[in-house]
């Protein structure tokens, strides 16, 4: 005859009173968040926020390649930003050529450069 065994019990949830210590400095009192569940206390979410946040990401590309992206810019030069012509295109390849991609006379006459004043790779 095979025996017979009940599921293991659920493992106890710790009770808030045994909960109240912060997560992150074990001294003052968690505050309990009903979605989020246990967060730390006022004083670490305020020393956190005074943190320095990261500044620009480092750059992991060789000295070729940054050496390229200034010597070549003119060929990888982007035709708009976020709806805008870009001048700087468009004085490389002709007024022609932005109507032959579909740029109306007035979207031509507006024309900005939109990259200028950017911190971009082909900054010299």
């Amino acid at each position: 005859m095979a025996s017979f065994s009940y599921p293991p019990p659920p493992p106890k949830k710790l009770s808030w009173s045994k909960d109240r210590e912060c997560p992150s400095c074990h001294h003052r009192i968690a505050i309990r968040h009903p979605i989020y569940g246990i967060l730390p206390c006022k004083e670490c979410k305020r020393r956190q926020s005074q943190l320095p946040k990261p500044g620009k990401l480092p750059e992991f590309t060789s000295e070729s390649i940054k050496q390229q992206r200034k010597e070549f810019h003119k060929d990888i030069e982007q035709p708009h930003r976020a709806g805008q012509l870009n001048k700087a295109w468009m004085d490389e390849v002709g007024e022609q050529q932005a109507k032959n991609w579909g740029f109306s006379d007035k979207e031509i006459k507006s024309a900005k450069y939109v990259y200028r004043g950017d911190d971009t790779y082909y900054k010299e």
